[in-house]
């Protein structure tokens, strides 16, 4: 909302510009936020040897088995494949990390 605004004048008299100064008022409108979630796993398990080697076996098998069926697929794809394959073997072999979330106060 503008509250006041005023004109003056230049130095230059041969110019009809002039200068424009207003005080204006702004609102902050409120949106709603959208709230993400990220999932964390129990990446410390991979310090023990059984598991790491558990986990590297399972995704390469499983890396493999798909790799040879998406070959003639896009660079995407392949990411795509990639992308679930480790996320679907930290999930079935790591585990989920549990949050505590502590309300203030």
């Amino acid at each position: 909302m503008i509250r006041d605004i005023r004109s003056f004048k230049g130095a230059d008299a041969d110019s009809d510009h002039m200068l424009v100064i207003a005080n204006m008022s702004l609102r902050k409108i409120e949106g709603k936020l959208k709230k993400t979630v990220s999932i964390k796993w129990k990446v410390q398990e991979l310090n023990t040897e059984e598991t790491r080697r558990k986990y590297e076996e399972q995704l390469n098998q499983h890396l493999i088995k798909r790799i040879v069926s998406f070959l003639l697929i896009d660079i995407e794809a392949e990411w795509i494949n990639i992308n679930e394959s480790v996320i679907e073997f930290a999930e079935s072999v790591l585990g989920r990390k549990s949050i505590k979330r502590t309300k203030p106060g």
